[in-house]
């Protein structure tokens, strides 16, 4: 239970996921999902490129851009009609993202790895104790509730 100001929300320490077919919904849902963060940071810049190049191609500096002139406009629209500014930073953003999935990966195979070992090393510890239980030389009542 978690308690805000006013008010108090329950908050589950699991999510829970029906075994359905429609795997799609996974993604939709409000918890549990990363869709809808991933969305919210990406429209906004999706859209922000989207009317710069639009712009770039269509606006009042299209002319001024092939003729060379700089005439009240910024020296970095100039940068949106080359396509070597959107080839180097595509190329760095794929670097990054294979980097970071990588590590993401990496770590998640060292905790699975870690939670076998632990499993393992309980499942030793469960058979020695009743290894142990069945050559005992003490009472069986005591053997039968230690078990």
């Amino acid at each position: 239970l978690v308690s805000w100001s006013r008010r108090s929300v329950r908050v589950g320490l699991m999510i829970r996921y029906s075994n359905s077919r429609f795997h799609a919904k996974l993604l939709l849902q409000r918890f549990g999902s990363v869709l809808p963060f991933a969305t919210a940071v990406a429209l906004p810049c999706a859209v922000l490129g989207f009317v710069l190049k639009h712009f770039s191609n269509t606006s009042w500096w299209a002319s001024y851009l092939e003729a060379g002139q700089t005439f009240g406009m910024p020296s970095y629209m100039a940068l949106l009609r080359e396509s070597a500014a959107y080839t180097g930073f595509s190329a760095l953003v794929g670097f990054f993202l294979v980097f970071r999935t990588q590590q993401a990966y990496g770590r998640f195979q060292k905790g699975a790895t870690a939670i076998h070992e632990m499993r393992g090393e309980w499942f030793d510890a469960a058979s020695s104790l009743i290894a142990f239980c069945k050559y005992s030389e003490a009472d069986i009542s005591l053997i039968l509730r230690f078990q």
